[in-house]
């Protein structure tokens, strides 16, 4: 979340702009102190990087997904559906 930021106006003289103020005087411009400006771009380029970092992750770990998926399809089961190993190896043994 990020930080609260106190806006000012310029009335003849620096006052807080609250939105009563805002209201009374539509036009008047609006300052931050640049400390305030500094503190809250910090906060939003850190969370930059993490939305980024986050981003990064879920598209290695789709490709990492759609990767092992291709897999399964290249390499097809050579089972009959329905049987075991197990139980075709007894099948075959009772035949000899």
């Amino acid at each position: 979340m990020m930080s609260a930021v106190k806006r000012y106006g310029h009335i003849s003289y620096l006052v807080e702009a609250c939105p009563q103020i805002m209201k009374l005087y539509p036009s008047m411009t609006v300052y931050v102190l640049a400390s305030d400006f500094d503190r809250v771009a910090a906060e939003r380029d850190a969370l930059q990087l993490r939305l980024n970092a986050a981003d990064q992750r879920i598209d290695e770990l789709t490709a990492q997904h759609h990767s092992e998926d291709s897999l399964d399809m290249v390499a097809p089961s050579h089972e009959i559906p329905g049987t075991s190993g197990m139980r075709l190896n007894m099948l075959a043994n009772q035949g000899e």
